[in-house]
């Protein structure tokens, strides 16, 4: 992975990061398995076949469960060693608050032989996008690690009475066009009922942890072609959720999920997520905890040959 130069003069809150008592929400709802493999073949299985060392594929069976997240971050701080930045000492860096909301998706990767034999299948989340509405979290997303996020605003609003409604604003197009304009346009909503139970169960500080594994396609590229780039490499890293707390659940069938399917995100959408009929699928679990995070294991997994 290429290395970040920092300056003095302009601080950033860099990987690896910790925050404590961060509220998440996860929603998961069903994907075509044919979309989830035209987004791998096109994102993580590139160059030459021979030279892979990595393939990625779609879960087996017709349907895969994606998942939303939705995760309201109080207190970021950097665990970033860099050079005499005084950094290193989460209680010392700069801290940021953030709320972000993201779709993983589940893949198994597998390590190919010489002999194009595919070992050690794991299981990987990509991200295929994800919104914040911190501008410094965005920054060290998209230019540390490698995770396409956007800018945007994010309302959320949860009590136990009327249960968690979060909108959604980012800077998009609505139709392409030679004289189109980008605007500031709603584009997702999620809103539950109350919870369905209040309290499920805690786990304490010595109980299991629960590790996603992510991984993603970092590039510098042209705007408008994929394979016209001066760097690709898949990226992965590894975030934890420790001491998982306040456990509630929702009816899935009071859950409304929409997206909005301006051109600026409709292919992700349509062609990579099939999510043009969301609202006709009932959701497949709802469920909102607090937890104790940190992303960390930054690593490259392979370099990929420009031509």
């Amino acid at each position: 992975m290429t290395a970040f130069v920092e300056s003095i003069t302009a601080p950033h809150v860099l990987p690896p990061w910790k925050a404590d008592g961060v509220q998440t929400w996860l929603f998961g709802f069903p994907l075509a398995t044919r979309a989830v493999t035209d987004y791998v073949d096109t994102f993580f299985n590139l160059g030459d076949k021979d030279k892979a060392r990595y393939a990625f594929e779609a879960q087996a069976g017709g349907e895969t469960l994606g998942t939303l997240f939705v995760s309201t971050y109080p207190r970021i701080a950097s665990a970033y060693s860099g050079q005499g930045s005084g950094r290193g000492d989460p209680a010392a860096s700069l801290c940021v608050s953030e709320t972000q909301v993201s779709v993983l998706v589940p893949v198994r990767r597998y390590l190919v032989t010489a002999d194009n034999m595919k070992l050690d299948p794991q299981i990987y989340f990509f991200q295929p996008f994800a919104i914040s509405d911190n501008s410094y979290m965005v920054f060290a997303n998209r230019e540390i690690i490698g995770t396409d996020v956007m800018r945007g605003q994010i309302s959320l609003r949860n009590s136990e009475r009327n249960g968690m409604t979060v909108e959604t604003v980012i800077p998009a197009i609505r139709k392409f066009s030679p004289r189109s304009k980008e605007e500031e346009l709603p584009f997702l909503r999620v809103a539950t009922g109350p919870p369905r139970e209040q309290y499920m169960g805690t786990y304490p500080g010595q109980g299991p942890p629960w590790a996603v594994q992510t991984v993603a396609l970092k590039q510098f590229r042209d705007t408008t072609n994929l394979k016209a780039a001066t760097y690709q490499a898949t990226v992965t890293s590894t975030v934890t959720y420790r001491n998982i707390g306040d456990v509630r659940s929702y009816q899935p069938e009071s859950v409304r999920l929409e997206f909005a399917l301006w051109d600026t995100v409709k292919e992700i959408l349509t062609r990579f997520l099939d999510l043009q009929d969301l609202p006709d699928h009932p959701l497949r679990y709802a469920v909102g905890f607090t937890a104790d995070v940190t992303l960390d294991q930054v690593a490259t997994l392979q370099t990929f040959e420009i031509a």
